[in-house]
């Protein structure tokens, strides 16, 4: 047996799962409320600030999404089943407005009960307006059902108008009944604010948003896109005639319906008898004379036009070929060919042309002259009569507008219209008829998915999802295309990364080159890896790799993923999470991370009072931290702590947390080195706030107690007054000394302490407890770091190496004994530094009695204390029994 000693250089690289003697000796069996600083060593995490109290009831499943517009405009936007509410980072709530929705329930004159429609109120939309017209002699009751088949009058009206704010209460549906109708078409709407888009029964995972300047589209994943049922406008049934040319002792012939009905010779020796305009106006007299049966005949020029309310058939017929009197009607064969002069509106289709694969498409006239309906004209591309052209708005995603004012707008998209083409040739996008899974903006296109599809807009049009004209395939159109693989890959999100875009699928990833232009003929989208991953999770671009996780039974995983060292064309993953298979409990549903810090944190419903923390350092491309350690928020309290929000602005985390039912904006600054104003250390209490923050300070010379009311109902048994430094303490008690607390009960905002603390600068808040557990310690090689399991190692003692740190504890465990607590007071006898009424934050090595088989302790250090502590290494001693040579 020998003596020998060792250290653990640094405890920076988090939490490890696998075997003792796998482990590097760095890594630690349990992290709480620690972080891992390659600046400072292991050190308690930030505490939370209080930024203010948003809402005095739970946010269920509420999905938050961060606005990040400005280094001055920056916003949290909450989206509640039905309901969405904004705040700034102040907690300041802004105002939402919504525009009204109007839906019509009923248009008929028949009597009896009509359509039933879902009502389908946001939540917090207590009543709706009911509105009839066209009413002649009837009476008109609106009726509402929880269940669809008993129904209640909840409205009645016997003349036009509105009855305003009809109580909704449960149901569920509506429908209009009509009785004692005697004249009238009647026509009758509901009108309530538009915020149905955001119905959801788990808005958490089945909203979606992303902002571009000024918009934040919003995206209801259970919404299916669809085409509005309205038509394209058609007229009645027309043609043209068009006298194109004159020539000597030519006949000119109109024929309807198969029956000649104009006709005219020229003159082989009187010129005057080849204008066009007089052979027209012939033509058009002898149609007039004839005034067949529903028809209208207009002369214009050289061009007769003739229309009917029903179908007829026309044309004519010359001593040409066809050359010298030419019928417009339906379609044509060139778009050269068309007349100067026509009626406002007229539509014809001109035919494909087999030599330069272009489609069929449709022109319409515009006349050149105000106030003029038939006339000159210029041509110009159309959609085709009859056809659904516009998508309906409230089936796509809608926007949260920020105005100049600082409030907002939800409202839904007047999208772009089919201006062009029929459903043929220019296609409806491919989301139409099915849902959008995620939103993406990619090269100045504003982009969606939808199964296995890809959809980017026009370029510079957001809107717009259409070609504009069906002659010609333009660079700047609509691309609409698939990620195609032997397996079905529905895409479910997308991330910018290396300046491409990288879309997943359940079990493979897609790369859209930053080097291809996105065009329609260009486009182009590769399979680039294979990894299965957690798509309820949106991945994230962490600067050199992408964060995104993967289920594992009961469990979340993490990978990274990377361009390949070999082959830039296909990107590898590395799973981040190996050493912790078991850590992250099942149900991520957010993941957010700081660049800046290189932290990207997890929330999950498994564990819904904490954050996990994934840090990681790189120096010289090599990855010198990947540590895993869990922030927890729920210290001290059995009530409810609920983690809805982390995400990163630089490097401040903002939090959005269910405290017992009331939701709070707290913020947690990561900046290393970090001290409070006018002190020399950060004061680790959390939901911080300052005297200056509370509703009263009152002090009672009776009893010789000062009462503090918060903000906020106290959620800890372990609440925490203590003094703050101001840039002059002179007037004020110690800075750093605790307040002796009487009465601090938890669900009141009330706390007692002893002394006259109303006008001392304060911080209040309530103790966390950081504790980290020491892997278990062997010898190992210098070189191989290998252990030999078959000795024996009989520790003896350790020493805590600190710098700059306050009270901590060293807990030692022994198998089957009694665990014995070490306690560092942060108050050194002796040190110059430790004066009475000054905070006292030495540096050193404080020791600590293990007398222990190392395979049979467990060594924690831990503290609820206010300030800091910084843990740089560990040293042991012990006794040494070598059995093996193999070391």
């Amino acid at each position: 047996m020998g003596l020998v000693s060792d250290s653990i250089p640094n405890l920076i690289q988090g939490v490890s799962q696998q075997p003792f003697a796998l482990r590097s000796p760095t890594q630690l069996d349990a992290q709480e409320n620690c972080y891992s600083s390659v600046v400072e060593g292991l050190i308690q995490r930030p505490p939370t600030e209080t930024v203010a109290r948003i809402s005095t009831t739970p946010y269920s499943n509420a999905f938050i999404h961060t606005i990040n517009r400005t280094v001055d405009q920056r916003f949290k936007a909450v989206f509640t089943n039905g309901t969405v509410k904004v705040f700034d980072l102040d907690g300041v709530e802004h105002t939402v407005s919504t525009v009204d929705e109007t839906l019509q329930i009923h248009s008929a004159v028949a009597v009896g009960a009509g359509q039933v429609y879902n009502i389908a109120p946001a939540p917090g939309e207590t009543g709706v307006d009911f509105t009839v017209s066209g009413l002649g002699t009837a009476t008109v009751t609106l009726q509402f059902s929880v269940n669809g088949s008993a129904w209640s009058d909840v409205a009645t009206r016997t003349t036009n108008g509105t009855t305003a704010d009809v109580t909704i209460g449960t149901n569920l549906f509506m429908r209009v009944n009509i009785t004692a109708w005697t004249s009238g078409t009647v026509v009758a709407t509901v009108t309530w604010k538009n915020m149905r888009y955001l119905v959801s029964t788990n808005p958490k995972l089945r909203i979606g948003a992303m902002t571009v300047a000024d918009y934040t589209f919003v995206l209801n994943l259970d919404k299916v896109a669809s085409m509005d049922e309205t038509l394209s406008p058609v007229r009645d049934e027309e043609g043209l005639v068009f006298v194109a040319k004159g020539e000597y002792g030519s006949k000119y012939e109109i024929f309807i319906d198969e029956v000649s009905r104009a006709d005219y010779t020229t003159s082989t020796t009187d010129v005057t008898t080849l204008s066009t305009t007089a052979i027209a106006t012939q033509l058009y007299n002898d149609l007039v004379a004839w005034a067949g049966a529903g028809f209208t005949f207009t002369l214009i020029g050289s061009v007769i036009w003739i229309k009917k309310t029903s179908t007829f058939k026309l044309r004519t017929q010359d001593a040409q070929g066809g050359t010298s009197l030419i019928v417009f009607k339906g379609k044509t064969e060139k778009f050269s060919g068309l007349p100067a002069e026509a009626p406002d509106g007229f539509t014809i289709a001109i035919d494909a042309d087999p030599t330069t694969d272009q489609g069929q498409y449709f022109v319409k006239a515009a006349v050149t002259q105000t106030g003029v309906a038939f006339g000159p004209v210029s041509w110009t591309e159309c959609v085709r009569p009859g056809v659904q052209f516009n998508i309906n708005p409230v089936t796509m995603p809608y926007t949260l507008i920020h105005n100049v004012d600082n409030t907002f707008t939800f409202q839904a998209v007047s999208w772009g219209d089919r201006v062009a083409g029929d459903t043929d040739t220019n296609l409806s996008p491919s989301f139409v008829g099915t849902t959008i899974n995620k939103m993406a903006f990619y090269k100045n296109r504003l982009g969606f998915f939808a199964d296995e599809n890809f959809i980017f807009s026009e370029v510079g049009e957001y809107f717009n999802f259409f070609r504009t004209t069906i002659t010609q395939l333009k660079d700047s159109d609509p691309v609409d295309s698939r990620a195609t693989d032997i397996n079905v890959s529905i895409i479910r999100q997308a991330v910018l990364f290396n300046k491409s875009l990288i879309m997943f699928s359940d079990q493979t990833q897609f790369e859209m080159p930053s080097t291809a232009s996105l065009t329609p003929k260009t486009v182009t989208a590769d399979v680039v890896s294979k990894f299965e991953s957690l798509t309820d999770v949106a991945p994230l671009n962490a600067g050199k790799v992408i964060n995104f996780l993967f289920s594992r039974e009961n469990y979340v995983g993490m990978k990274e993923l990377f361009v390949s060292n070999s082959n830039a064309l296909i990107l590898e993953a590395e799973e981040v999470s190996a050493h912790v298979p078991a850590y992250i409990p099942d149900g991520a549903f957010f993941m957010a991370n700081s660049t800046l810090e290189n932290v990207t944190g997890v929330l999950t419903d498994g564990d819904p009072g904490s954050i996990y923390i994934y840090k990681t350092t790189w120096k010289d491309e090599k990855k010198q931290q990947s540590a895993w350690f869990r922030w927890n928020f729920d210290d001290y309290t059995g009530l409810t702590c609920r983690v809805l929000s982390a995400d990163f602005i630089g490097s401040t985390m903002y939090i959005l947390i269910d405290r017992n039912g009331e939701v709070f904006i707290e913020k947690m600054r990561l900046l290393p080195n970090r001290t409070d104003p006018d002190s020399s250390y950060v004061t680790h209490i959390d939901r911080r706030i300052t005297e200056e923050d509370l509703t009263s300070a009152t002090y009672n010379s009776v009893t010789g107690q000062t009462t503090l009311t918060l903000p906020w109902n106290i959620t800890s048994t372990q609440p925490i007054v203590v003094t703050r430094s101001v840039p002059d303490n002179s007037p004020y008690m110690d800075v750093g000394r605790q307040a002796q607390i009487v009465t601090a009960t938890v669900g009141t905002p009330t706390i007692v302490v002893t002394g006259d603390w109303s006008t001392n600068p304060l911080w209040i808040g309530q103790r966390y407890l950081a504790q980290f557990d020491l892997s278990r310690i062997y010898v190992r090689d210098k070189t191989s770091g290998k252990i030999d399991p078959a000795s024996v190692l009989q520790l003896l003692k350790g020493y805590v190496v600190y710098g700059a740190s306050g009270a901590f504890i060293v807990r030692v465990i022994p198998e089957g004994g009694t665990t014995s607590d070490y306690i560092f007071t942060g108050r050194i006898v002796g040190d110059i530094n430790n004066i009475l009424g000054v905070v006292s934050l030495p540096s050193g090595r404080f020791p600590f009695s293990i007398l222990k088989n190392n395979e049979h302790v467990q060594i924690q250090i831990l503290s609820n204390a206010f300030l800091p502590f910084k843990i740089t290494s560990i040293e042991w001693e012990g006794n040494y029994t070598k059995r093996s040579q193999g070391r």
